[in-house]
């Protein structure tokens, strides 16, 4: 009986229909937390490739300096010297730590650990933008499927008031029954008033989220999605595909490799070096110093030299620095795992909730379509007592609005109960893979 209305009201606004799948595109498309998250994709990255160069570091400089200098300035006999002195250099030093206490594999494992877990947080972000737009969504055609019910109400009442007043012109029913129908009918204008406004503004909320597509509008048709199975089976579904309960996991594993990093400053570092420098300003790699060539141009005595060597060392005492990066890191990966155990346990009552909420529906379901016969039924019989004058205009108009409230009612269960089985989708983790 809605379908014509609906039909209706869809032509009359000269919109073009948008599909839920199409809906969550856009939003999708316009969302500043799906950028971000591509973002933080990006800067792990970075982070990885940052941690896996540490296997070999090769470092290319040059320097030119032009200085004046003056020397013996407090000299009692007067022998003060100076003068300019040019200076340049030019150095590849290549360094390979052979062995760092794990430190360097150690680095390597967190940032791609941390770099799966921003790739499911996206994966979460889009999920959770999803479901987002499918509750506007569904607001949009709840309030829609409420306003064709209350529209077809208010044509009854204005049938019944027309109905009225010729009876009441004609003799046939008192004026008091006009007065009853038209108080009826402006009272129902008012409720069509306040459907629309309801209307416009979830339909706002929802183009906010799409980036104003201005020329769509909700089209899906309202349909209850089937129980798709036992509990516990959707259960064990969700804890092992919900990308939320992902990203902990890799976080917790992150936090694990930080702690062999932290416990790296136990162990003894050896690395091997080797330095190839041109210039007349050479540094001696062991003993952290420069020889000078004094002459004013710097690229006067130039020369070349060759450093190879290898260096073993080992922290004997840090005021207990690294014991307390090793506690801190300990600390960190036992809290990020209670954080996965109590992501995982609300988990589980979001599926439960979502699940006996579609259930729930279902049965209201059945139950309300029972409601609607038997309604029909009385209508149809009170129709033929009206035609043969054995019963009021008011009783049939009141068979006829009871049949429009467990209209009401079906319209209002069968959009929650189609919202219901999106969120127990998206609880379960598909709710993206069912929309695309």
């Amino acid at each position: 009986m809605l379908a014509p209305l609906l039909l209706v009201l869809l032509s009359s606004t000269s919109t073009q229909s948008l599909g839920l799948a199409e809906a969550v595109r856009l939003g999708l498309a316009h969302a500043p937390a799906v950028e971000a998250g591509s973002l933080a994709i990006r800067q792990a990255e970075l982070a990885q490739r940052r941690a896996a160069l540490e296997r070999v570091r090769l470092r290319v400089d040059a320097q030119v300096a032009e200085l004046w200098a003056r020397s013996d300035l407090t000299s009692s006999r007067g022998e003060a010297s100076g003068g300019a002195l040019g200076l340049s250099n030019l150095s590849a030093n290549l360094e390979v730590p052979v062995f760092s206490g794990f430190r360097v594999e150690s680095a390597i494992d967190r940032t791609q650990a941390l770099f799966d877990a921003s790739a499911h947080e996206l994966h979460s972000i889009e999920q959770g933008t999803a479901l987002a737009i499918t509750r506007a969504y569904w607001a949009v055609r709840r309030a829609e499927l409420l306003l064709a019910v209350e529209l077809e109400a208010e044509r009854r009442l204005v049938d019944a008031e027309r109905r009225a007043i010729a009876r009441s012109k004609t003799g046939l029913a008192p004026e008091a029954e006009r007065a009853r129908a038209e108080a009826g009918r402006r009272l129902q204008a008012a409720v069509v008033a306040e459907r629309r406004a309801q209307q416009n503004e979830v339909w706002t909320q929802l183009s906010t989220l799409l980036g104003d597509p201005s020329d769509q509008f909700p089209s899906d048709q309202v349909m209850l999605l089937p129980l798709p199975g036992p509990l516990p089976e959707l259960i064990d579904e969700a804890l092992a595909t919900r990308p939320e309960l992902a990203a902990a996991r890799a976080r917790a594993l992150a936090a694990d490799h930080g702690i062999k990093e932290a416990r790296s400053g136990y162990y003894p570092n050896l690395s091997v070096s080797g330095l190839v420098q041109y210039g007349n300003n050479p540094l001696l790699a062991g003993a952290g110093a420069r020889a000078v060539f004094a002459a004013a141009n710097p690229f006067a005595g130039l020369g070349a030299d060759v450093q190879v060597g290898a260096v073993v060392s080992i922290n004997l005492f840090d005021t207990f620095t690294t014991t307390t990066q090793v506690a801190q890191a300990e600390a960190e990966a036992a809290r990020l795992e209670r954080l996965s155990a109590d992501r995982a346990q609300r988990l589980v009552t979001e599926v439960e909730g979502a699940y006996l909420r579609l259930a729930r529906h279902h049965a209201v379901a059945a139950h309300l379509k029972e409601a609607h016969q038997s309604a029909a039924e009385s209508t149809q019989l009170l129709s033929r007592r009206y035609r043969d004058g054995d019963s009021t205009l008011f009783e049939l108009l009141e068979a006829e609005l009871a049949r429009l409230e467990i209209e009401r009612r079906q319209a209002l269960n069968d959009a929650d109960g189609t919202l219901a089985g999106f969120e127990l989708a998206a609880a379960r983790g598909r709710l993206l893979g069912d929309l695309r």
